[in-house]
């Protein structure tokens, strides 16, 4: 198979880490100012440059809002092209591990007969892994909805049939690469062969689970809890107020910028985005912060071996953009992307038995035009440098809501203010 990757920029060269660098043939941008340069070693070219020089390529789409590239190629008659958001989290994250891969091969057991459900760019790494480990060619099943011309294609290198032809009698094991259709093939397997997850099989790898984050399990079960955030809501009186009735809090990223105003500390710090981590750190570890929880995604970082504060978990980078993002049952193993740490928090709420979470400085209002939306917060800044996502985000809250209607769990919105209004508002000052 022989790629061409579209998006020259961060996600493009996490997926380039994940390929064969031979396979990869160039980056296609749209950046007139990266065209005719190299990236990550390869060159990169125009859509035009593309169709002239490179049509038996397959496109991968890396870029964070695919839908635009998938108009632009559809019009133009090319339905080949796979999506960097049908790989699992560790395609996406950015720090680059070879995790996944040693995982499926020692899952592998010679012997089986494996079929793989699913037709992505993961399913087709997949399939090689598996020739790699077993010298076996398997059978690959297109999943629903899988583009007829893309089937056409693969036909000439992977071995593909459908659903409905498959000899379950057989088979030992099917692998499910997309989700969302796994209960359609549990139920056309009819219990007659094994039916396995390995699209999102992190909680079983053992190299993320950390077991010292066990003891924070109900931890603090049928009490209620605050989320801190950084809106531009946030006052220092209310932080003190915090301080006073001593409540258990947990907080993130730019907390600290209150910190020089006011007694009151967090007990529990939690960081998740890379940058944050690379740029806070060294402040935060020396605030009298009872644990901090840092998520591993940030490469240059790992936790110090000398103190029990600091608590390093998996954080699964899954992208997102037209359903809920799925929610941990288990911070041990993980914690899943809500484009805000927000919602890692509230992960890490439930995890440790909160019945009532409230959120105190969530304003959720974002500003400026476009896919992107800035927003600010509770300090002076001299501008909105700050991008969110307010689509992923809002859908990360009725997730969480979702989760929590379901497990006796009350989630409050506490802030002064703002624009979000999924869940019941309270007034900060009523609860004291």
């Amino acid at each position: 198979m022989e790629y061409v990757v579209w998006g020259a920029g961060e996600r493009g060269e996490r997926l380039f880490h994940h390929l064969d660098a031979n396979h990869v043939k160039a980056f296609i941008d749209m950046d007139e100012n990266k065209i005719g340069g190299e990236y990550c070693g390869k060159k990169v070219i125009s859509f035009e440059e593309y169709k002239e020089k490179y049509y038996y390529c397959y496109i991968v789409i890396s870029i964070m809002h695919e839908n635009e590239v998938v108009e632009v190629l559809e019009r133009s008659g090319i339905n080949c092209y796979f999506l960097l958001s049908e790989c699992p989290g560790e395609f996406q994250e950015s720090n680059p591990r070879d995790i996944l891969r040693k995982y499926v091969l020692n899952y592998l057991v010679d012997e089986k007969k494996y079929v793989i459900y699913g037709c992505t760019l993961y399913s087709l790494l997949l399939a090689e892994w598996i020739e790699h480990k077993l010298g076996i060619q398997v059978n690959i099943i297109p999943h629903s909805g899988t583009n007829r011309d893309l089937v056409e294609g693969l036909k000439h290198e992977f071995k593909l049939c459908l659903l409905e032809e498959l000899d379950i009698e057989v088979i030992d094991e099917i692998l499910v690469t997309v989700e969302p259709d796994i209960n359609r093939v549990k139920n056309y397997a009819k219990g007659k062969t094994t039916v396995t997850n390995i699209y999102d099989c992190s909680d079983q790898i053992e190299e993320y689970y950390n077991p010292q984050i066990e003891k924070f399990r109900n931890r603090h079960d049928g009490k209620r809890g605050f989320i801190v955030a950084t809106g531009p809501s946030l006052r220092i009186e209310d932080l003190n107020k915090l301080d006073a009735h001593k409540e258990i809090c947990i907080s993130f990223n730019s907390i600290w910028r209150a910190f020089q105003n006011t007694e009151w500390r967090p007990q529990y710090y939690i960081a998740i985005d890379y940058r944050v981590i690379r740029d806070y750190k060294d402040i935060m570890e020396k605030q009298d912060i009872e644990c901090y929880f840092w998520g591993d995604n940030y490469k240059d970082f790992r936790i110090p071996n000398c103190t029990q504060r600091h608590f390093q978990h998996h954080f699964v980078n899954e992208h997102y953009e037209n359903r809920f993002p799925k929610f941990s049952e288990n911070f041990a193993r993980k914690s899943y992307l809500g484009y805000t740490v927000t919602y890692n928090s509230i992960q890490l709420a439930a995890y440790m038995g909160f019945k009532e979470i409230y959120l105190l400085g969530v304003d959720f209002s974002y500003g400026g035009k476009g896919k992107d939306s800035q927003y600010g917060h509770f300090y002076q800044e001299e501008k909105l440098v700050s991008i969110g996502y307010e689509r992923q985000v809002y859908l990360a809250y009725l997730a969480a809501k979702k989760y929590a209607e379901e497990h006796g769990i009350k989630i409050y919105n506490a802030t002064r203010g703002g624009k979000l209004e999924v869940f019941e508002r309270v007034d900060f000052d009523s609860l004291f």
